[in-house]
């Protein structure tokens, strides 16, 4: 899934790097798209998601104004967790700008749960997708 991205001068620092925490809002919003087009949004009435790990890398400088998308990856499936990449790249070169993953927990009532069936399926398509 892929998901279009704008960057102003508040994303980005004087190197040209994205601010971390800009990262990671990108990284929720692919994640909160993914969810979207999946129709899991009202699934999560029952569970609640928790990002247990997060992380990100800069590639290369990024600027203010270019277009950027982002691809939802999933990697790695378990029982009760998993976890997904984000790829920020420029929308006409395809290079990669920044990259970074998340690992999400499912909880219910208050504790840690299997994946729910109906978010493991979507998550079972998404990483079908893209092993070759």
């Amino acid at each position: 899934m892929i998901h279009k991205i704008n960057l102003n001068l508040k994303d980005i620092t004087l190197y040209g790097t994205m601010y971390f925490s800009r990262a990671f809002d990108i990284q929720g919003i692919v994640r909160e798209e993914w969810l979207k087009q999946n129709n899991l949004l009202n699934s999560l009435k029952d569970y609640k998601l928790i990002t247990k790990k997060a992380y990100n890398e800069y590639i290369k400088e990024c600027f203010p104004f270019v277009d950027y998308e982002a691809e939802f990856i999933v990697k790695k499936i378990n029982r009760a967790s998993f976890v997904f990449d984000v790829e920020i790249r420029d929308q006409k070169t395809k290079e990669i700008h920044c990259k970074g993953w998340q690992k999400i927990c499912f909880s219910k009532n208050d504790k840690l749960v299997a994946i729910p069936e109906q978010f493991k399926k979507a998550l079972i398509l998404n990483y079908n997708k893209y092993v070759k």
